[in-house]
């Protein structure tokens, strides 16, 4: 099953944006909500959104693989899921050192 690995793989993405905003929470000692702190802010909005995309996707692809899809399309599928989530974290993150921000 192709699925089980991008599973895997949003998994280790998934403990990665938990630890930070963990380290985050207690480097800053803020045990609810942001604090105030853009870091930690970002933080929790990088995992927020992986929490939301992540799982609704690998169902899809499992869905994709279920029903006869070709292995280098389920492939492609996870392929842009990761590196979806990769560039968001990646956005996110260094917006905050470029000074800018949206809107």
């Amino acid at each position: 099953m192709v699925s089980a690995l991008y599973a895997v793989l949003g998994a280790l993405l998934l403990m990665k944006f938990s630890f930070n905003v963990v380290r985050l929470r207690m480097q800053y000692r803020v045990a609810y909500g942001d604090g105030g702190f853009s870091e930690l802010q970002s933080a929790i909005r990088i995992h927020g959104n992986a929490v939301e995309y992540i799982p609704v996707a690998l169902v899809l692809l499992l869905f994709m693989e279920m029903n006869g899809a070709e292995t280098w399309m389920v492939h492609i599928c996870g392929i842009i899921l990761i590196a979806g989530r990769l560039m968001h974290y990646y956005g996110f993150h260094h917006r905050l050192f470029a000074g800018g921000g949206r809107g």
